[in-house]
């Protein structure tokens, strides 16, 4: 049985992650780790893990002032319970698989949960 870490920073990301999941061949035990949102995509196929930021702008840079207002927001605080938890859940996982931009792949290699 591999272990399998899934982690996505938004809500479109978390959609691509859940299909993802949904059709992984037996022989994965998988949870998601959505940084962003509530992970609703994985409702019904995996657990959801992990602390979870609610910014402002759910992770979407289209509209201007979105970083402004994240950092009013919090965003500046999420980034050490993230880091926390992946340090700590690099033990219970197998492998890790990213879904997004380069935000995730940085707090994984921050909190040396990749190889």
């Amino acid at each position: 049985m591999v272990r399998l870490l899934v982690i996505t920073n938004g809500v479109g990301e978390d959609s691509i992650g859940a299909g993802i999941v949904r059709r992984l061949p037996a022989g994965f035990q998988t949870a998601a780790y959505p940084t962003l949102g509530d992970g609703s995509a994985y409702a019904n196929i995996c657990p959801v893990v992990g602390p979870r930021a609610h910014l402002a702008s759910q992770g979407s840079r289209v509209g201007g002032g979105s970083i402004s207002r994240d950092l009013r927001g919090g965003l500046l605080g999420s980034i050490p319970p993230a880091l926390r938890f992946l340090k700590l859940a690099r033990a219970d996982y197998d492998e890790v698989l990213v879904i997004g931009d380069f935000v995730g792949v940085a707090a994984c290699w921050l909190a040396a949960a990749i190889r």
